[in-house]
Parts: C-alpha cells; sequence; structure tokens
C-alpha cells in the first residue's frame, strides 16, 4: 500500500485511542465512555470551565456510574469488586487517558481532564453509528431529496451541496446492504428450523434482537 493510502484515520487519532475497546470489557468501557460525554465533555453536558474538568469531578463522575450499576467495569486488567470503589474509578480514569480518550493537563497545581475536539468528534460519530436505524432511514432520504430539489431550483447557488447528497446517498446504500445482509442470515437459520413453534419463537428472537439495536 502506498503511504497516501494509510493517511487519515490513524494520523488524526491517539495511537491507543482503541484499545479500551478491544479489552474484555470493551462494551463497559464503551457505556463509560457515554457516560462521561453526556455529564462531561459533550455539547450538551455541563458547563465546566474554560481549560477543562477539574481531575476530582471527573473521577466522581466514574465513580457515581460504577456505584449505581449503570457502568461495571470489573476484569483482571482493572480491578475486582474487593477495590475500593474511588481506587477502581481512578484506575479506569487513568486507562482512558493513557488511551487518549481524554488528555490531562496542569494548570497551575490543578490537574483538568478534556477530551479534544477531534476525539470528542470521533465518540459521537460512533455513537451515531450505534443508533442509526429505520428512522433515520426515513430522516436520510428526505433529506437528500430536499437538497437534490434545492440544486434543481438553484444549481448556480446549491453545486456545492451535490457533493454532499452524493455522499450521503452511497452511506444510506451502503447501510442498507449491511442490513440486507443481516435479513438473510436470519432467514438462513429460520429455514433451518422445522417444527412451528420453533420457528415462531426464532421470529420473535429475532425482532427482539433488532429492537434492541436498533431503539
Amino acid at each position: 500500500l502506498s503511504r497516501t493510502s494509510t493517511q487519515g484515520l490513524f494520523d488524526r487519532l491517539p495511537p491507543r485511542l482503541f484499545g479500551p475497546l478491544a479489552a474484555p470489557n470493551r462494551e463497559r468501557y464503551w457505556q463509560m465512555l457515554l457516560h462521561l460525554n453526556d455529564r462531561c465533555f459533550g455539547p450538551d453536558a455541563p458547563g465546566g470551565m474554560e481549560e477543562g474538568l477539574l481531575h476530582g469531578r471527573v473521577t466522581r463522575e466514574i465513580q457515581t456510574a460504577l456505584e449505581e450499576g449503570d457502568v461495571c467495569i470489573e476484569d483482571g486488567e482493572d480491578a475486582s469488586e474487593l477495590t475500593p470503589l474511588n481506587i477502581r474509578a481512578n484506575m479506569v480514569l487513568d486507562r482512558l487517558v493513557e488511551a487518549g480518550w481524554l488528555s490531562e493537563d496542569k494548570v497551575g497545581v490543578r490537574s483538568m481532564l478534556t477530551m479534544r475536539p477531534t476525539v470528542q468528534k470521533f465518540l459521537e460519530m460512533l455513537k451515531k453509528f450505534g443508533d442509526e436505524g429505520p428512522l433515520f432511514v426515513a430522516g436520510k432520504v428526505q433529506l437528500i431529496y430536499n437538497t437534490l430539489e434545492q440544486i434543481e431550483r438553484h444549481p448556480s447557488k446549491q453545486a456545492h451541496a451535490f457533493e454532499e447528497a452524493s455522499e450521503q446517498a452511497q452511506s444510506l446504500i451502503s447501510m442498507l446492504n449491511g442490513t440486507a445482509a443481516r435479513v438473510r442470515e436470519v432467514m438462513d437459520v429460520l429455514s433451518r428450523t422445522q417444527a412451528t413453534p420453533e420457528f415462531v419463537e426464532g421470529c420473535r428472537a429475532s425482532g427482539t434482537s433488532a429492537m434492541r439495536r436498533w431503539p
């Protein structure tokens, strides 16, 4: 591969960023990242200090998530249930800082934490990817249609939007192709079911699973 083909994603993100999301407890780290994004670093999070959030505040937020059971991280690489909660929270925070999800800087004698704009945007993109579902398809089609309609009405003013509409259409087609592949996998499993009750139960389970993936 040429060098230009490897540039982009890994040049813009911290090299260890995917570490927590590749760990045995990756789903729990993902839940913690979403929790911190909502409570501390996302666009809708309560306001913090201009230079970041105090180390203690972020640690308390992690501890609250662990204590309330919203997120449970307790495998061998982190800590066991016997480890004091505040220590477990600090270990989780250290892991996120080490991976590059959070950045820690000294401001005077205070330790401040931030989520870099590139990392925060990447997290939002991943969250959007996980949240997309049937309603997203309808909205996306409408958006593409409206854009093309505006281009047709005012081609000289809206020409720049044509490329964006093309990218949106390609993204939508790719997502629908993936959906079709999942449907074929489900039908292949159900076709091997002989008894009617088992077939009905399989359909019900598949539908429930789909609803969990697509809220």
